[in-house]
């Protein structure tokens, strides 16, 4: 697998905040190709796990399975590396691609020794993590479809049926509509420089892809202007905040210390933006700032998050509410993801109408004037 690493001691030449001096605090590790693999031994392991077999036994089970021969390389990798003395969260980090939160839920229950509880939890998280992508995709692959058909007859219809009319036209010494020269002209343009187009939103693409992967820099700005900019910025917010609190949740039951459960899920944030906010929120806890005042710096969290967080003071029940939070968030996403799908489809639909009245009356209008010159 190729990795791309970020050096985070360097982070003051780029405006990030400096973190605590640990061994392991500076290198950012994350895959530069996703594989998107499903891991479907996860829930294999919790299973395991549930009936009493340790880590090492687990893996070793699935490795000589013939069930997972897909990941037969990759169960043996891990057997390897823990019969090196690698702990089974690092060997998790550097041999596949799973999310940050995931390694964190592991690396916080090999403290406690409650992996099973880590890995149960964990699951359901990317499961709901893959359930959105899903969601998300089915809801606009509609739309998508339905504009791109559009254009593609609009451009048929520009280039093979209107010019006969204005042939026609010609021959009776006639003009076309202005709507038809409308039409005529846009499916015209698109087809005449589809080449070029398509070569400009794929290099855009590539450089894209090139400057967010190799530049920290680009990747802190462009995250910037997701979480502060950015039409969409607050079903962004719902769900780094769903995230959050399910991860604070997880690990405080964990390590039993926010400042330990904070810091660990912000040395491990893989986007760079949220990462450099939470190592100042984590450093400022660390300097004596109240868990509210300290998070309440970083500008990601709203009212109630705070409010909730000075509750935790109160109460004690820091991992229950940290739970209740993630749910309400996983909820105030849902609505938020649904109302942008609800209202993709007529938006697209009054899009597609124009196209197909611009070519209705590019065909229509001409075939009248005809007739009056006739």
């Amino acid at each position: 697998m190729i990795y791309r690493y970020i050096k985070e001691s360097n982070g003051l030449q780029m405006g990030f905040t400096t973190s605590r001096d640990t061994d392991e605090d500076y290198i950012k590790i994350s895959p530069l190709f996703s594989s998107d693999k499903r891991y479907y031994f996860l829930d294999a392991l919790r299973i395991l796990l549930m009936e009493g077999y340790d880590i090492y036994s687990s893996i070793s089970i699935m490795a000589n399975s013939n069930e997972y021969k897909k990941e037969r390389v990759l169960l043996n990798k891990i057997k390897t590396d823990m019969e090196n003395g690698v702990k089974f969260s690092k060997s998790l980090e550097l041999n596949t691609d799973l999310p940050s939160y995931y390694i964190n839920f592991i690396r916080a229950s090999e403290s406690s020794g409650n992996i099973y509880s880590a890995i149960s939890k964990g699951n359901e998280a990317i499961k709901r993590s893959r359930d959105l992508k899903d969601k998300l995709l089915s809801g606009l692959s509609y739309p998508i479809f339905l504009a791109t058909m559009s254009l593609i007859m609009l451009v048929v219809i520009a280039n093979f049926v209107l010019p006969s009319f204005g042939r026609m036209f010609e021959g009776f010494g006639g003009d076309l509509p202005s709507i038809t020269k409308i039409a005529i002209g846009i499916g015209s343009f698109i087809s005449n420089n589809f080449i070029k187009l398509f070569s400009i939103i794929i290099a855009i693409a590539i450089v894209y892809f090139i400057f967010n992967s190799f530049s920290p820099r680009f990747s802190y700005m462009i995250s910037y202007y997701k979480y502060n900019i950015s039409p969409f910025k607050e079903i962004r917010r719902d769900l780094f905040l769903e995230f959050f609190f399910r991860q604070f949740e997880i690990i405080y039951d964990q390590v039993f210390n926010a400042g330990e459960s904070l810091g660990i899920i912000a040395k491990s944030e893989s986007d760079l933006y949220l990462r450099d906010k939470l190592i100042y929120a984590w450093n400022r806890l660390s300097e004596g700032y109240e868990l509210k005042d300290a998070l309440s710096s970083t500008g990601l969290f709203s009212e109630i998050a705070l409010a909730s967080i000075e509750s935790i003071k109160k109460t004690g029940l820091a991992g229950q509410i940290a739970g209740e939070m993630a749910n309400s968030y996983k909820e105030s996403y849902d609505n938020r993801l649904n109302d942008i799908i609800k209202w993709s489809g007529p938006i697209v639909t009054i899009l597609v109408g124009l196209i197909l009245i611009i070519m209705v009356l590019g065909i229509m209008l001409p075939m009248f004037d005809l007739s009056n010159i006739i």
